[in-house]
């Protein structure tokens, strides 16, 4: 069989791109400095998405509210009631339109919880990249 004319097969689009090209407007990564700035705007959202007991152990970057990767979608949906978020977090369900920084221990969950909330129809998404291990580290 001549195989000089068969075509390469197709790669899957997945390995083509870093998690950071996955979506069609690829969310932004940030450093420290920006969560420094951020802890004094309380317009903006910081997100921790790791798990509760994660935090009981390690503690959180102050000013963050803890909601795992697991029910991002679901608290975040724009269907989820505003008054339900308020009781749950103590803070005010984000907007689509609201600057919102995730992050997690080093940074693959809250890369997962941008592209869902992208998903959801959130503008303002950005992650931090450092994470946890790096906070922790410099403060």
């Amino acid at each position: 069989m001549d195989t000089s004319k068969v075509p390469p097969p197709k790669s899957n689009i997945n390995t083509l791109r870093s998690p950071f090209k996955f979506l069609s407007k690829p969310y932004a990564k940030t450093a420290d400095i920006d969560i420094k700035k951020l802890l004094k705007h309380p317009e903006k959202v910081l997100i921790d998405v790791r798990e509760a007991n994660e935090i009981r152990e390690t503690g959180q970057i102050p000013t963050s509210i803890n909601i795992p990767l697991d029910i991002v979608a679901q608290v975040l949906h724009p269907d989820f009631d505003k008054n339900k978020f308020k009781t749950k977090y103590d803070w005010d369900k984000p907007h689509l339109d609201t600057e919102i920084l995730l992050y997690c221990r080093r940074g693959k969950r809250s890369q997962n919880a941008a592209e869902i909330l992208q998903k959801l129809g959130y503008r303002k998404v950005k992650v931090y990249l450092g994470s946890w291990d790096d906070w922790s580290k410099r403060e």
